[in-house]
């Protein structure tokens, strides 16, 4: 069986950009970490950039709120479907979008499989217009906008530059696991030395995979991993010195970010973690 992304036409991307193929379902992965019930992917087109892949499905019934994940980077939007039938079967429409080179969004055709970015502002305006043009969530309608890892940095920064966003808050583990594995001083002499931000980082060095963390469920701590394995088209290669630059420009705008909104902050990855966990933070 295999999950088909719509694939929107790009334009207006100098760079020119490349469509990720379909995803398969992993042989070995558990039905209920199958694909929910009516589970559609689409792209969301950016100006100048490379479009971002997003997934949705809708309750049975009258749903009482909207729910927007964006994912961590390394982590395709296919980790999210226990959580997302989850949530549907607590009458939310839930959303899933994938940070910008990640998963199944395009890539830059010149960055290859490597994540790359020409502006470090793209993924917090996509977080916003996905919400506001595409979500568009009724009048006093709730909306819970979570992010994970990195994800929860550009949900902040999207929700903290909107004060009329219509969303709680809600951050999981908000420091991405791709981020420990690079020096900022490093990065800067990295750049002193390479002027164009296309080349490899230093030694060609790759994001090494997340520790085993005991406090996450072992069957779904190992998803990302079961999907990227069987589609490895949704996996990436070293990062640009392009995506390292924007992505410690968002953690300095992070720092002084503010969200007057509700907001709920964990350092668990609790959409993996053990059913008593997980549980609770559902409820």
């Amino acid at each position: 069986m295999a999950l088909l992304c719509a694939a929107a036409a790009f334009s207006g991307c100098d760079q020119g950009a490349s469509l990720a193929p379909k995803a398969v379902i992993p042989p070995a992965l558990k039905v209920r970490f199958y694909p929910p019930e009516g589970w559609t992917f689409a792209r969301l087109d950016m100006a100048g950039a490379p479009s971002l892949r997003y997934g949705v499905a809708s309750p049975p019934v009258q749903p009482r709120g909207q729910a927007v994940i964006v994912a961590d980077a390394g982590e395709p939007a296919e980790v999210w479907f226990e959580t997302v039938r989850d949530l549907n079967a607590r009458r939310y429409t839930v959303w899933v979008l994938e940070l910008a080179g990640q998963g199944g969004s395009e890539r830059y055709r010149l960055a290859g499989r490597r994540p790359h970015l020409e502006d470090a502002g793209l993924d917090p305006r996509a977080v916003r217009r996905l919400v506001t043009a595409v979500v568009r969530p009724r009048p006093l309608e709730p909306v819970l906008l979570i992010g994970h890892g990195l994800g929860a940095r550009m949900a902040l920064l999207a929700a903290a530059g909107t004060p009329a966003l219509p969303a709680r808050l809600a951050l999981v583990r908000p420091l991405s696991a791709a981020e420990r594995c690079f020096d900022p001083a490093e990065v800067a002499t990295g750049e002193r030395l390479k002027a164009a931000h296309l080349d490899w980082w230093p030694s060609g060095q790759r994001p090494a995979p997340a520790r085993h963390d005991i406090s996450l469920d072992p069957e779904r701590a190992r998803l990302a991993a079961l999907w990227l394995d069987n589609s490895p088209a949704l996996a990436n290669d070293g990062p640009t010195f392009g995506w390292i630059r924007a992505l410690h420009s968002t953690a300095v705008r992070a720092r002084s970010a503010q969200f007057a909104g509700p907001m709920l902050e964990t350092s668990m990855a609790v959409h993996l973690a053990p059913d008593a966990a997980r549980q609770a933070w559902l409820d």
